[in-house]
């Protein structure tokens, strides 16, 4: 396939080499387009005469020539992709490329009628179905080049003074033909979208959820508990519910972050522009130019926010050209004031020479003048204004990019919860962040608790089982010689037998099993009723949440099927329950058990375990 630079060759001839500062802008526009993926940043880039990028344009060689030129070669690159050349297209194709080549070797002959021909066959071609014709990124290329060198049309014309649309005017109908071209790219940008739809059809899903009512908050809830559900058991399903939610915090809070920097550049780029449209303003006047510190006046955060931004050398050297502005030597003073008296003798030819010669020759011609100190800050300041711009703006996109990126990673490509993120504020968003930041810390509340409660259910149940065996051992040595021997311990404590000391031991660590058994029913409540009462989760959350503490609620207090316990098991069982008391529930412990024996080996406790299940 044939480069551009080879197509131009071919077509220009020998004139090619005589005008490679038009093509050298057709290389600009070439690559600027390239990278354009969407119409956002043509647009903003695009937006009047005062962007950088426009500077950029304005700032090459015969750049109107350069648009006609690319436009040409882009045409001619689509006429060559179509396999049937006679076709309807291939023939709208084909008076294109005549008609931007009339244009471009003699743009003063036959303008009008040109300009007409040319907008109504990108119109007749706007109306033909391009995709049976040409592929995707030969249609991209072909439209997003027509919107550009619309849009490049429009805006230059904009930045033209009344007195030279009025001498255009003599020639063409110039209002008619701007109009004609906003018609035309309105038209032009439905038609990229048609494009994009047809080569990306989004696959058809009759089930699609449809999110058009939906709050941002419900939203995310119903996403946040399909992922708890979606596990197999409760704890995968709060691990992966506490995930989302980190992510979900860390997502929207990087999107405020970065939506506050977009503004921010935004404001940056507002104030340079202020700063340049005055140089801009400044240079185009016919009468009453300000000098540079006059002008920068009314401007001095935009210039302050300018050298602040600027590399160390540029901002030196800046500084220093304001300096001797501000306090010339007495040289610089005098040649200073003689060329600002020449300035001043010849300012009536001046006003005659910048009302009748063209801007470029102006500036052609001002180029070859010295420069007064005044004019160097000027142009310096104008320099580092576009750079500056450029900077600002390739920041704009690459951040653009990234606030796309995290919309999408947010909303999982749901457009319409998309556009209520578009639409949100970044203080909505924050209270978004804070409320599931509140849900996590509630969710995080809740592990703790069910932990807790789950734990001492299962002790519980053990002590269920410890307190059967108590009761066995109570009703069967708990006869008339026990009730003997207290009666008798109540006036002498040496009648108190070793049994009769049991039962009472055994009879208090019933009390404390009973207790305990109170307090976990209590803890049980008290937790429910906390999560009732949690404003921070959904509804639903609730409700699971309720749900799955009810669940460890019942306790069955079936009947012990073992065999009486001896009094030596006896002390290991308390001595092992006061253990539990202590590791587990060190607020509410039993006494020390130091009269127990002590010369008693673990293996005999482990015994006891296996012939009780008291595991």
């Amino acid at each position: 396939m044939l480069t551009k630079r080879d197509r131009f060759a071919l077509w220009r001839g020998k004139e090619a080499e005589k005008e490679s500062a038009i093509f050298d802008t057709v290389l600009f526009m070439e690559q600027y387009l390239a990278d354009q993926e969407s119409l956002f940043f043509i647009k903003t880039d695009l937006a009047h005469h005062q962007t950088a990028h426009f500077l950029q344009v304005s700032q090459k060689g015969k750049h109107a020539y350069g648009a006609v030129a690319f436009s040409r070669l882009v045409v001619e690159e689509s006429f060559d992709f179509l396999e049937d050349k006679g076709s309807d297209i291939g023939r709208i194709l084909h008076d294109l490329k005549q008609i931007l080549g009339a244009l471009y070797e003699n743009p003063g002959k036959n303008t009008q009628k040109n300009a007409y021909d040319l907008i109504e066959c990108v119109n007749q071609l706007l109306t033909r179905n391009t995709a049976d014709s040409l592929s995707l990124a030969q249609s991209h290329s072909l439209f997003f080049s027509f919107y550009y060198v619309l849009k490049l049309f429009g805006v230059g014309v904009s930045s033209l003074g009344n007195w030279k649309k009025y001498v255009i005017n003599t020639f063409i109908d110039l209002h008619k033909i701007v109009q004609a071209t906003e018609m035309l790219l309105q038209r032009v940008d439905k038609k990229i979208a048609e494009i994009k739809k047809t080569h990306n059809l989004p696959p058809v899903q009759d089930n699609k959820a449809n999110y058009h009512d939906t709050s941002l908050h419900d939203y995310f809830s119903e996403r946040l508990l399909t992922l708890y559900h979606r596990e197999e058991s409760k704890d995968k399903g709060l691990l992966s519910l506490g995930n989302a939610l980190h992510e979900l915090g860390e997502g929207i809070s990087s999107l405020i972050a970065v939506r506050k920097s977009q503004h921010e550049l935004a404001l940056h780029e507002q104030q340079i522009q202020s700063l340049l449209g005055a140089l801009l303003d400044n240079e185009q006047r016919v009468v009453g130019r300000q000098y540079f510190l006059d002008l920068i006046t009314g401007h001095q955060d935009a210039l302050n926010l300018l050298i602040a931004n600027t590399q160390a050398a540029s901002r030196q050297h800046l500084l220093e050209l304001m300096n001797q502005l501000k306090n010339p030597g007495i040289i610089t003073n005098l040649s200073g004031k003689v060329l600002y008296g020449m300035s001043w003798a010849t300012s009536i030819m001046s006003v005659g020479f910048r009302a009748i010669t063209p801007q470029s020759t102006q500036e052609s011609l001002i180029n070859k003048m010295p420069e007064t100190l005044d004019s160097q800050c000027k142009k310096y300041v104008k320099e580092l204004a576009i750079n500056y711009l450029n900077q600002v703006q390739h920041q704009s996109q690459q951040t653009q990019q990234q606030i796309e990126d995290l919309e999408n990673g947010l909303t999982q490509g749901e457009e319409a919860i998309k556009c209520k993120i578009q639409e949100a504020s970044d203080d909505d968003l924050g209270q978004i962040v804070r409320e599931y930041n509140a849900v996590d810390e509630a969710l995080s509340q809740y592990r703790r608790l069910s932990c807790s409660l789950a734990q001492n259910h299962h002790l519980l149940i053990s002590f269920k089982k410890t307190h059967h065996l108590l009761a066995d051992f109570i009703q069967h040595h708990d006869g008339w010689m026990v009730k003997l021997s207290n009666f008798l311990a109540q006036f002498f404590s040496f009648f108190k037998s070793k049994t009769a000391l049991l039962i009472d031991r055994a009879r208090d660590l019933q009390s404390k099993l009973a207790h305990f058994e109170e307090e976990y029913r209590a803890d049980l409540k008290r937790s429910v009723r906390e999560i009732e009462h949690n404003p921070d989760l959904p509804m639903p959350l609730k409700h699971h949440f309720i749900k799955q503490l009810e669940i460890i609620d019942p306790v069955e207090s079936a009947t012990s099927t073992c065999p009486v316990i001896d009094k030596e098991e006896l002390e290991l069982l308390i001595k092992h329950t006061a253990k539990m008391f202590q590791s587990v529930n060190s607020p509410r412990t039993l006494p020390a058990s130091d009269d127990l024996e002590p010369e008693r080996s673990e293996g005999v406790f482990y015994s006891l375990q296996a012939n009780f299940g008291l595991t």
